[in-house]
């Protein structure tokens, strides 16, 4: 097959992906990339073609990426409307009876594009977050709808979530489509986003069980997170003896991802553990001078140190949960905002970590959690049996079979 995979957003957003198309590289496709600027290198360095969204400002590190309502506006005017005419003009490029497009759930352009020209198109979904469901309603930062709430409420908060992103994107939405002949459409973020032929979902079934409400296209894959750098060595002061490694990351979350490293590095100064900070940026100064056993670094990868480590303590991005899932690490979550809120629940339900939520004493609270959970072999016990169902290696391949299936059966059609 020749493939093109669409990935933009959050390296979480993007890794899932490139995780796929390598894994499809290897099984002998040609697999192109298109993506932002900032994950370019990734992508090169996973052995696919890079094709670069150029205008896409990009939401790393703003402010109100986390704000329970204004970040609907700043991903709308700085991520997904940008990205509209990029990704519908490279698609437009392709030969239809040539190539298979696979696109995150944002990926507007590659949906007209397959209203338009009838292009092969599979829709992927990064979180369970981002599937509309009444019988398993998310749990979201800001305000909440619980599930006990009667039905009727359920549909109303969802409801209003509807309308609220359809405000932020359909006007510009619709008038691009207006320009290539198209009628205008509603309901972008949960519904018309998806391929009518496919949806995959890059998280396993005891991760997320179906609700019964999800669409009927969809199917289950499983994580595919790609750790770039897997060949880089942990450092020595890592690998070596000592007292327990705790882990800390927290993604590309800008001053969010600041404020909780300041916070690690309050929570663990002279205890009886190892932290280490995985900052994901240069070496900033506001941090030093750290204390004797807490260890910054830009990037080690997850997938090798998390196999040396105790404890992982983290955003509640998809990536990281993943990967501490396949390593069979209990986690502590401190969600940010967006998926995360709804990724520690799952945690927590699952018995494989704990929540933390910020508070004005959330150093004291981590503190606490940490040392509980470093003295509750129970908890490490019930992570090391689930970790064989989150091997990323199986997952890929169950991937890649069912893509492979579907463009030999032509059950995924031209829309």
């Amino acid at each position: 097959m020749r493939i093109m995979l669409v990935a933009f957003g959050t390296a979480g957003d993007v890794f899932p992906l490139i995780g796929v198309g390598r894994a499809l590289g290897k099984r002998g496709h040609e697999v192109h990339v298109a993506s932002l600027p900032d994950h370019q290198s990734s992508v090169e360095r996973a052995g696919l073609i890079s094709h670069v969204l150029r205008g896409i400002p990009g939401i790393k590190g703003l402010p109100d990426f986390y704000h329970p309502r204004r970040s609907m506006r700043v991903v709308a005017e700085r991520l997904l409307i940008p990205a509209l005419e990029p990704i519908y003009e490279l698609l437009s490029t392709l030969n239809p009876a040539e190539w298979t497009v696979f696109a995150n759930s944002q990926a507007y352009g590659a949906r007209i594009a397959q209203e338009k020209y009838g292009i092969l198109l599979t829709t992927f979904i990064i979180t369970p977050f981002a599937l509309r469901s009444v019988q398993r309603m998310p749990v979201t930062p800001g305000i909440a709808c619980p599930q006990w709430m009667p039905l009727v409420v359920r549909r109303a908060f969802l409801g209003v979530a509807t309308r609220l992103w359809d405000r932020e994107l359909a006007p510009a939405l619709n008038a691009f489509r207006k320009t290539l002949g198209l009628e205008a459409v509603k309901d972008i973020w949960y519904d018309w986003c998806l391929s009518p032929h496919r949806v995959i979902g890059l998280f396993p079934e005891w991760y997320a069980p179906n609700p019964g409400d999800w669409p009927a296209q969809f199917r289950y894959g499983g994580f595919t997170v790609f750790d770039e750098g897997v060949s880089q060595e942990v450092p020595a002061e890592l690998a070596g003896p000592g007292n327990p490694l705790v882990v800390f990351a927290a993604g590309s979350a800008g001053q969010a991802a600041a404020d909780f490293f300041q916070t690690a590095i309050t929570a663990s100064a002279s205890q009886s553990w190892r932290a280490v900070l995985l900052t994901g940026e240069p070496v900033n100064s506001s941090y030093t001078p750290l204390p004797a056993n807490v260890f910054r670094y830009s990037y080690v990868p997850l997938s090798q140190l998390l196999r040396l480590s105790s404890l992982v303590v983290h955003h509640g991005g998809t990536g990281t949960t993943s990967l501490a899932l396949a390593a069979g690490v209990p986690q502590v979550v401190v969600p940010f905002g967006h998926d995360q809120f709804d990724n520690a629940v799952r945690i927590e339900q699952l018995g494989v970590g704990r929540r933390v939520l910020k508070s004005a004493d959330l150093s004291r609270q981590l503190r606490m959690t940490i040392a509980q959970i470093l003295q509750d072999h129970s908890l490490s016990t019930r992570c090391r049996a689930l970790a064989p169902s989150a091997a990323v290696d199986a997952s890929l391949t169950a991937v890649c079979e069912m893509i492979e299936a579907d463009v030999r059966s032509g059950r995924i059609g031209r829309g």
